[in-house]
């Protein structure tokens, strides 16, 4: 649900989007309703936004996260 930074499309309007350039020009071109064909890429899944915490090597374990 819902499109996020880093997504792939890979169709508009049921037509193969091979690269961002096409894709770009296929959504300026459309006229009415888009369908798009998505997939989530590991960048999609990346957090954004959000200082990763270090996790010391030593077996403990981080139990209040800076906020």
């Amino acid at each position: 649900p819902g499109l996020h930074e880093g997504d792939q499309v890979l169709s508009v309007n049921g037509h193969a989007a091979r690269s961002n350039v096409q894709t770009v020009q296929m959504l300026r071109d459309a006229v009415g309703s888009v369908v798009l064909a998505v997939r989530e890429t590991v960048i999609s899944k990346t957090p954004r936004g959000v200082t990763p915490v270090r996790v010391p090597m030593t077996g403990l374990r981080v139990v209040n996260q800076p906020s």
